[in-house]
């Protein structure tokens, strides 16, 4: 609960997607702070770098590849 991560940065060129398995949060990326729950998606361009900021609650993400 109100962790946070370091930021991320993709270790390929390629597009990468976070998908919310649980929990609520933040994730910071290119400028932006985007609130999300459980089920939301958040879609990462090539060398868009990250943060994930858990809510009171733990925040379970999985972070996948395109390529």
């Amino acid at each position: 609960p109100h962790a946070t991560t370091p930021e991320r940065a993709a270790t390929v060129d390629a597009e990468r997607f976070l998908y919310v398995i649980a929990g609520t949060g933040r994730v910071r990326t290119a400028g932006e702070v985007l609130d999300v729950e459980k089920e939301d998606m958040v879609w990462l361009e090539p060398g868009d770098r990250f943060t994930l900021e858990a809510a009171a609650e733990a925040l379970a993400v999985l972070e996948a590849t395109s390529s």
